[in-house]
Order: structure tokens, then C-alpha cells, then sequence
């Protein structure tokens, strides 16, 4: 009996080793606090100086560095990679970053599941700017709410240290964004191949209303620009150079989702997706059945008081203003689709 226990617990033993690191990695996007990390790199080189490089594919080298993050209670120093994320929406003079982690020296710590992790930054080599990557970041977190095809993200407050010195010490938000392949891993859909114009058969109805709701609240909220406390009109027309600071979600999620759906041409899945609502013709999308509407809208609606919360997250560096202007953008959605359907 007592020889049995001993192999009972020989047995048990490896899958506690094996599990540990894997709960504590998927802590990282399991909570919704923020996470404090602190980044030492060569900005210098990382940024090289000149704007134009951000773009170019070639030549974007992992970089040395070191990040320091709480494990436990522990405050540790570990080494990775760091490489320029190239472009993005609003970014002025910090683009997002890519970190490259040594699993083996991460093991046990929320980082110990990734080989690599794309930081979406503040976009500024100074403290502040902060509103517009919280609105980056919501925007993740509202569709998150919608259903569970969505990018996972967790907020991170970062204090940056130029080792290079030429840049001082700042402080900026942003947060980690899941990788692509774990969000795959949870479609039930059969991936096919990108080259095929048509799928049959795999979009039920309610995941075309998820589809619709996405739309009607992610695309058409930013056609109202939240600013000191209120929202305006914006009348930029969505493929102007405004398209990639109007959301990331849209090119995010149909360039992973597209081929992953089915029963509609790609062609119109790329209109529904890659299109914002017109307020005069809202109603005249290809195969846009009244009854889809109807479903997206009731399915946003359940959710409203979800959104509030995230809204009045006491975790986000937001002011009062901005969570208001949040929240009164919501009532002003919700009466006009409710006037709508």
C-alpha cells in the first residue's frame, strides 16, 4: 500500500511541475488589473532615430534587453529580445514592440507559455498620451464581451529605461495583446483554404449577429470622436488615411476570422467586415437580413450594463471626463439602434 502511494505521487508529481507554469501563463490574460513591468532597452537603436524605418520590414533586428516584473510577490530581472513592431494607428514617436522570451528562463512566471508578445504602446517617448491607447484597448475588451472569437489583451503600465542614455526615465500604458494562433485555437470552425471564394455552411445565426454586433459597436462608435468629455461627429470617410486610427479590430479580426467562416462570398464578408455603418444606408448591406439586425442589437443590448462596468474599471488611468464621454456614447448607441429597430 504504502509502495503504491509512492508511485501515486511519482505520477502526480510531473503533472504539478507541468501545470504550474502553464496556470501561471494564462494568468496573464485572465485578470483584468493592470500588470507593472519595467523595460530596459536601447531606444536609440530600437528606434533609429529616423520615422521612415518604422515601416520597413528588413533590417528590424532583436535588440538586447531586460525586463523586471513581479512574480509571486518577487521582483525579478530577466533577460529578452526586443524588436520595433513597425507602424501603427497613432503611434508618434514609440511603435509597438515585439518581445521575445527564453520559455526555459520564464518557466513559473506569467510570461513562461510565450515565445513572443506583441506590446501595444503609448506611441510617445515621453509620461502621458495615455487616452488614445486605453480607447486601442477597449476596444479589444468590448468585442471580447461579444464573444469568445476575440483577441484576448491585458493592460500594462511600463517604465521605460533608455540604457543607451540619451532618452530619461518615462512611464507610459499600453497592454499585451494574445497571440494570434491562441485565438485560433478556440474557433470551432475547420480552417480552409484562403484561395476559395466561397464557404457554405459553418456561420449559424447567432454568429452572424456576433459578426453584425461587432459592426454595429465597434465600427460605428468611432464615427464619434471622444474628446474632453464628449463625443462629435467624425466624418472621415474610413479608407483615408484615417483607417488604421479609426479601431485595429477590423483588420484584426477579419484578417484571422475571414477564412474560418462560412455561407456568404468572401467578398461580402470583406464588405461587412472592412466597411463602416453609413447612417443613410445602414440598411442596404448586400444579404443584410432585418432579422440579423434585429438579433445583433438584442445581443449588444444584453451586455450593456457589462460594458458600464468596463467603462468604470477603477484600473484604467482614465478621467472622469473620458469615462463619462464613454458612457454617454453608450445611451446615445443604444436610442439610436433601439429607434432603428
Amino acid at each position: 500500500m504504502y509502495f503504491k502511494r509512492i508511485k501515486f505521487k511519482l505520477f502526480i508529481l510531473p503533472l504539478v511541475l507541468l501545470t504550474i507554469p502553464l496556470s501561471q501563463s494564462k494568468a496573464l490574460f485572465r485578470y483584468n488589473g493592470p500588470l507593472n513591468i519595467e523595460l530596459e532597452l536601447n531606444l536609440s537603436k530600437l528606434l533609429l532615430k529616423e520615422k521612415r524605418y518604422y515601416w520597413k520590414e528588413n533590417g528590424k533586428n532583436f535588440l538586447d534587453a531586460k525586463i523586471l516584473f513581479s512574480n509571486s510577490g518577487k521582483k525579478e530581472k530577466k533577460s529578452i529580445l526586443i524588436q520595433n513592431g513597425g507602424g501603427l494607428n497613432f503611434y508618434d514617436s514609440l511603435p509597438p514592440l515585439i518581445l521575445k522570451f527564453n520559455r526555459s528562463n520564464f518557466r513559473g512566471t506569467v510570461f513562461g507559455k510565450f515565445k513572443k508578445l506583441t506590446l501595444m504602446t503609448h506611441g510617445d517617448i515621453n509620461s502621458g498620451n495615455i487616452p488614445k491607447v486605453i480607447n486601442h484597448y477597449l476596444a479589444y475588451k468590448q468585442f471580447s464581451l461579444l464573444s469568445p472569437f476575440s483577441y484576448r489583451v491585458r493592460l500594462v503600465k511600463i517604465v521605460y529605461t533608455d540604457t543607451s542614455k540619451v532618452l530619461n526615465k518615462f512611464t507610459g500604458w499600453g497592454f499585451f495583446l494574445e497571440p494570434k494562433n491562441d485565438l485560433l485555437n478556440r474557433f470551432p470552425f475547420k480552417r480552409v483554404s484562403s484561395s476559395k471564394k466561397y464557404l457554405s455552411g459553418k456561420l449559424d445565426k447567432k454568429q452572424t449577429a456576433l459578426l453584425h454586433a461587432f459592426n454595429f459597436f465597434i465600427q460605428d462608435r468611432e464615427r464619434f470622436k471622444i474628446t474632453n468629455g464628449s463625443y462629435k461627429t467624425n466624418r472621415t470617410d474610413f479608407f483615408t488615411f484615417n483607417f488604421y486610427s479609426v479601431l485595429p479590430i477590423p483588420f484584426d479580426f477579419s484578417r484571422s476570422v475571414m477564412y474560418w467562416i462560412g455561407s456568404r462570398p468572401t467578398q461580402e464578408l470583406n464588405y461587412i467586415m472592412e466597411t463602416a455603418f453609413a447612417k443613410s444606408n445602414w440598411l442596404k448591406y448586400p444579404g443584410l437580413k432585418y432579422s440579423e439586425l434585429k438579433r445583433a442589437f438584442f445581443l449588444i443590448k444584453g451586455k450593456r450594463q457589462e460594458l458600464r462596468r468596463l467603462y468604470m474599471d477603477p484600473h484604467l488611468p482614465l478621467e472622469k471626463k473620458h469615462r463619462e464621454a464613454y458612457l454617454n456614447y453608450t445611451n446615445f448607441f443604444f436610442n439610436f439602434l433601439k429607434n432603428r429597430i
